[in-house]
Formats: structure tokens, sequence, C-alpha cells
């Protein structure tokens, strides 16, 4: 039992006491969970093709690399816009002026890539071996 379950059982005080502490734990933890996101995202990038990376700005993949290691957690596909969203919030993908993927790239890449991505009842996906070749 924490000091805050403890604590939650005795007296008011005491919780008054207790719930300090326990968000600053709460908030250790969080940035422990932040640090580990972001080295979680830098060990991806190592993995990840270095197809193109030599025109992308230091540290990022082209597009359509970040598309391909996002849907391989998503086989049911996504709708652009969140692709565009996961991208941004993980920083995966920056155009060379430094500016992040819109909306309108991420459209572009799965219609320019098509051996790589399907679009799917307004999903786009990663091409599987049953569908027909582009």
């Amino acid at each position: 039992m924490n000091a805050l379950t403890e604590a939650l059982a005795v007296n008011r005080d005491a919780v008054a006491r207790a719930l300090p502490i326990a968000e600053q734990e709460l908030a250790q933890c969080r940035a422990r969970c932040a640090q580990l996101e972001s080295e979680i995202r830098h060990a991806k990038l190592v993995l990840a093709a270095d197809l193109g990376r030599a025109n992308t700005p230091e540290g990022h993949q082209p597009l359509h690399d970040a598309m391909v290691l996002i849907l391989r957690d998503h086989p049911e596909g996504l709708p652009a816009p969140e692709i565009a969203r996961i991208v941004e919030q993980r920083d995966l993908y920056r155009r060379r002026d430094g500016g992040m993927a819109g909306l309108g790239q991420v459209h572009a890449r799965a219609h320019n890539y098509p051996k790589l991505f399907v679009r799917d009842g307004g999903r786009i996906r990663l091409r599987r071996e049953s569908d027909p070749t582009p």
C-alpha cells in the first residue's frame, strides 16, 4: 500500500500531506514515459530504411517511410488526417524547410507510391500481397 492509499484510510490531514507526494511521483512517471517514447522513436528511426534519407533533414526519414512505419502498427489502415497527426506527434518527418507534413502530402505519397499504399474506404493502408497489382 502506498502513502496516499494509507492516508486516505486515516484522515483528511494525512491526505493533504500525501497528495503532493503522489502528484510528484506521477510527474516523474510521466517524464520517464516521455523519455522512453523519445528513445523508442529514435530507435525506430535508426531501424527504418535508409532510402532517400540523404535528402531529408538530419534525423528524419522520407514521408513515405514514416507512413510505412505507422501503418505497420495499423493493418486496417488510417485516415490521412490521422496519419499526418501521428507523423507530427512522433516527429517522424520534416520537409526540407523544417516544416511538418501536411494532409495533402500524405495523400500525395499514398497516390505516388501505389506499390506501398492502398486507399481503402477513406483509409490509407499498406499494400498486401493479396491486393491486385497496381
